[in-house]
């Protein structure tokens, strides 16, 4: 009997223990991220790397210099009315030069806020994290596991503004130069 009264007293205080009061504000959302607006007679873009896709990209957008999106970040793009074609390799050791994900037409207007991010379907997989020198002029892999979105699945999705704010809030910026 003292063994179950010792066992839920000390059961209470560990659940007590990590129970806290949290001021009201704690629980309201980030504020929203202040957003460009489009120069008169062009349009901005968001393109947006979504979280758990480890992959860096290199985008190219017709007409422009290819830039670099890493893994959780984001970029504006300025442009003209019209329609253009995106397309994205790989940057990493064993994706170099392979398509990332489904080339894309853009239509933009003038005067318009386009948001896009990119998704696909998310997995596992064992990826090379770097190299561990030997004795003797030897290496050994460093092996981890890591989540991995297929190439394939892997496409720009238009989103809307209340939608974006989200992705935007945990992003960072990255210029596309």
């Amino acid at each position: 009997m003292f063994l179950r009264s010792a066992a839920l007293v000390l059961t209470l205080s560990v659940v007590l223990g990590c129970a806290s009061e949290h001021p009201p504000e704690y629980f309201k959302p980030p504020p929203p991220v202040a957003l460009r607006d489009a120069p008169p007679g062009m349009s901005v873009v968001y393109l947006i790397r979504t979280p758990h896709d480890s992959q860096t990209i290199e985008v190219q957008i017709q007409g422009m210099k290819a830039f670099v999106l890493p893994p959780e970040t984001h970029t504006v793009l300025l442009l003209k009315p019209g329609t253009y074609v995106m397309q994205g390799t790989g940057t990493g050791l064993f994706s170099a030069g392979k398509p990332s994900f489904a080339p894309m037409q853009l239509q933009t207007m003038a005067d318009q806020r386009v948001f896009l991010y990119l998704s696909g379907s998310a997995g596992r997989n064992i990826q090379v994290s770097g190299f561990l020198p030997l004795a003797g002029g030897g290496v050994l892999p460093l092996v981890t596991d890591a989540m991995h979105t297929d190439a394939d699945t892997r496409s720009w999705k238009i989103c809307s503004e209340q939608d974006a704010q989200g992705f935007l809030s945990i992003a960072r910026y990255v210029r596309p130069d």
